[in-house]
């Protein structure tokens, strides 16, 4: 069977392993077709999911066979069983510092085969050396014990015929690290499968989608970046490639309250720190930066590699020039407060830069206004006669009459900008106001594809998750309900969510996973916990 990953597969059959300093994608045909092992921003070493070049490893039987991907239960570790005209085989995959894959035939007779590519792209191989029971290439080696490799058109390939119950470890490891067992495998499995047991098993919450909920905090634990992936777009817009493997401010906001309420305190702390570096560098507030909270680096297309459906393969989140994101002004709001007690300083610099703004879109100004009436209250509960807190408080009036004004001119004033939405959990005039409905009503009605609605790059599934929480804040709770379980079957079972959805082919596009949607569905489903059934 020829090895797969890239176009051929479609992302919907394609899960995330991940164990919080790196992640892979794991294909429905035993395809590892993306992995970046050192650090989820750093460098891939397999990545045929962006080129047919690019390297990759497939586990699974030589001839035909079909396939489907599925979690283990609970957890982070995936399960891809495929059957075979003459048996069925399963492959256990999990990350924990190295990628270990353990492969058992659950019925009959399969002739497994073990196929490894070496990139001809992205990070050329310059060695890619079989030997007894492995391959070596790129300071890493693959080993399988009792399986011998020899070359083959895509790199190395071995192949055995194993029978019921027969068991092979696989393992993608540094070349100078330790041969790992097979009961060392096992063992470290069994560790894993339990802490992410443990950590789903902690989850505070008992409402609508609970599985969901529970997938999206782990993931979000897991994968402390907006994407493991890079440059996946959506159709006819792939100019739009965009390097995800960063972590943005207003999911970090997002993270540190919604997991921090889920019980998940130490990745709502670390997403709390993690903004501490950024806002230290004060005005204006970078939009994403690394998992250290650092800039980055400038955005630039990774020349020779074919890219998902031939866009470009972008590399860094920094645009040369700075630019002034007002969007995240809002999700800062939430912030203040709990980063006021080791960063007020930094706070102050940055209230003083959004005072001075001058937004363009009711969108800028209600953000805006959000952020400048929190550091206006938080500051005058720090002092009540803290000058700054009177200045910001004069500059918020003008966009809060500003916004009020918009909304009761109607419909034409606001436009459909879906991110409006958020109008009905922030924002000058309460959510159940009959403007603010009015609002919610016309970015549905201009922007809505039952049960999804779009944005610029097409259906996305954040925004989707916006209208939920929007319906139900405006009290249409059976809207609310019967939207959210329409996404969540529209998921799937694993309910790994993308950035944006093909609702005539029912198909992911767009990175995967994609935090704002794990974290709208996160605030979605609270929404609705508290409400009516």
């Amino acid at each position: 069977m020829a090895l797969g990953g890239g176009a051929r597969l479609p992302l919907r059959e394609r899960l995330v392993v991940a164990d919080g300093r790196s992640a892979a994608l794991v294909g429905s045909d035993g395809t590892v077709d993306w992995w970046c092992p050192e650090r989820l921003d750093g460098p891939p070493l397999l990545w045929r999911l962006l080129d047919p070049d690019g390297a990759a490893l497939r586990v699974g039987p030589a001839g035909p066979s079909h396939g489907r991907v599925a979690y283990d239960g609970s957890t982070l570790l995936t399960r891809t069983v495929q059957d075979t005209v003459t048996g069925a085989v399963e492959v256990v995959d999990v990350l924990d510092g190295a990628l270990l894959r353990v492969v058992t035939v659950l019925k009959g007779e399969v002739d497994l085969e073990v196929v490894v590519a070496p990139g001809r792209s992205w990070r050329r191989s310059t060695r890619f050396d079989p030997f007894d029971g492995g391959v070596a290439f790129d300071g890493w080696a693959l080993r399988a014990s009792g399986l011998a490799f020899s070359r083959s058109p895509e790199g190395a390939r071995a192949t055995g015929r194993l029978g019921s119950g027969d068991r092979v470890v696989v393992t993608l490891d540094r070349l100078d690290a330790p041969l790992i067992v097979e009961r060392d495998a096992l063992d470290r499995l069994d560790r894993q499968r339990e802490r992410w047991r443990r950590l789903a098993g902690s989850t505070l919450y008992e409402g609508p989608g609970a599985d969901a909920v529970r997938r999206a905090a782990l993931l979000l634990g897991a994968v402390p970046t907006r994407s493991a992936t890079t440059s996946l777009t959506a159709p006819g817009r792939e100019e739009l490639a965009v390097d995800s493997r960063h972590t943005f401010v207003t999911d970090a906001c997002a993270a540190h309250h919604l997991l921090g309420d889920l019980g998940h305190h130490d990745a709502a702390s670390e997403a709390l720190v993690w903004l501490g570096r950024v806002v230290a560098r004060g005005w204006p507030v970078p939009a994403a930066g690394t998992l250290e909270g650092e800039p980055g680096a400038v955005a630039e297309d990774r020349q020779g590699v074919a890219g998902w459906r031939e866009a470009p393969v972008r590399v860094g989140v920094r645009s040369e020039r700075p630019v002034v994101d007002l969007d995240l002004t809002g999700a800062l709001a939430t912030v203040i407060e709990p980063l006021a007690a080791e960063r007020w300083p930094a706070l102050v610099k940055v209230a003083d830069g959004v005072a001075d703004a001058v937004p363009a879109s009711l969108v800028e100004q209600v953000r805006c206004w959000a952020l400048l009436d929190e550091a206006d209250r938080v500051g005058r509960a720090r002092n009540p006669l803290d000058l700054d807190a009177a200045g910001w408080h004069a500059a918020a009036g003008p966009l809060r009459r500003g916004v009020e004004a918009a909304l009761r001119r109607g419909v034409d004033a606001v436009g459909v900008d879906p991110r409006l939405l958020r109008l009905a959990w922030q924002g000058p005039t309460p959510g159940d106001h009959p403007v603010v409905a009015a609002a919610v009503d016309h970015v549905l009605e201009r922007r809505g594809e039952w049960p999804f609605v779009h944005s610029r790059e097409g259906a996305s599934l954040a925004v989707s998750f916006w209208a939920v929480r929007a319906e139900a804040v405006l009290g249409r709770w059976e809207a609310a309900h019967e939207r959210f379980e329409r996404l969540l079957a529209w998921l799937g079972p694993a309910t790994l969510v993308p950035r944006i959805a093909e609702p005539a082919s029912e198909r992911f596009a767009g990175d995967l996973p994609d935090a704002a949607a794990e974290l709208a569905l996160l605030a979605a489903a609270r929404t609705l916990a508290v409400g009516p059934r």
